[in-house]
């Protein structure tokens, strides 16, 4: 993979997902047994897939979920990058953070950053900053590399970019310069999110349903009114709008819930939860 000069170390890894190279992957194993086989490359049709949605708790609780996106990705021809934009839980970083190492590393091995398309990003949009200090601690980007390990292996680089500042507009700015940046390239963006948090599993569901409903349409601005006028505890909101303002401007013309469900799934709580859904955008 060439000379790497800076590599982040996992922060969470015996906390989101395990800390040894067996386990993680006999619990990735579990995760698809649970939710949807892998399959082949190449088997999805004539869609080109440019987007997904998909969460980030631990494996135990979204892991099954957060299966059936990668299943769809590991169907989905090889791209040339995988863009994944998540939420900055703590505030503590620029308004939209990439990373400045040059690759992340999991139990599973190192995954390579692209170098090339975070400088064309800074360039295009001086809001988004090669930001350590906002990745140190962060788990919604980093619970997303083990999957596109087991994929991938080493072979397909990743642009990380973490959300601090989340207002829809900031969010379609970078949806915006995110899609010149990946102009001429094959790649496809994650939004890393969960959605409503520490409410029954039947409000979760009715809210997460008002939330979804616009996402299937492309429409941003309707994710973002029913987050606000349903109180939608979504962690990732400006991801999503990030990733449907660019792939809209990439050519997506559709999109299609994978699968969605809850912590009580696993948990058999359902009196306190945490919403999940697996969404694909596709052209």
């Amino acid at each position: 993979m060439g000379a790497v000069v800076r590599v982040r170390k996992s922060a969470v890894a015996g906390a989101f997902y395990p800390a040894t190279p067996d386990a993680l992957r006999s619990l990735l194993d579990w995760c698809y047994s649970r939710g949807a086989a892998p399959g082949r490359a190449g088997d999805a049709g004539d869609l080109r897939l440019l987007g997904l949605v998909c969460p980030h708790a631990g494996y135990i609780y979204s892991g099954p979920v957060a299966a059936h996106a990668y299943a769809r990705l590991a169907r989905a021809p090889r791209p040339e990058l995988v863009v994944v934009l998540g939420p900055d839980h703590r505030g503590a970083g620029a308004s939209a953070a990439t990373s400045p190492d040059d690759a992340w590393e999991t139990p599973l091995g190192v995954m390579r950053v692209d170098r090339r398309a975070s400088e064309r990003l800074e360039a295009l949009a001086p809001f988004v900053q090669p930001d350590g200090r906002a990745h140190a601690f962060e788990h919604s980007i980093e619970v997303q590399v083990p999957f596109l390990q087991g994929i991938y292996g080493d072979a397909v680089p990743f642009l990380p970019i973490l959300v601090t500042r989340q207002d829809a507009r900031a969010c379609r700015r970078l949806g915006d310069a995110l899609a010149e940046a990946l102009e001429g390239r094959r790649a496809v963006i994650i939004a890393s999110s969960d959605l409503t948090h520490y409410e029954s599993a039947a409000v979760a569901a009715e809210r997460d349903r008002q939330a979804i409903a616009p996402i299937l349409q492309l429409d941003a601005a309707g994710f973002t009114r029913a987050v606000r006028t349903h109180g939608v505890s979504c962690c990732g909101y400006g991801p999503i709008v990030a990733m449907l303002t660019a792939a809209k401007r990439l050519g997506a013309t559709q999109a299609r819930l994978l699968a969605y469900g809850t912590s009580a799934d696993t948990s058999g709580d359902a009196s306190s939860v945490v919403g999940y859904a697996a969404i694909e955008v596709t052209a």
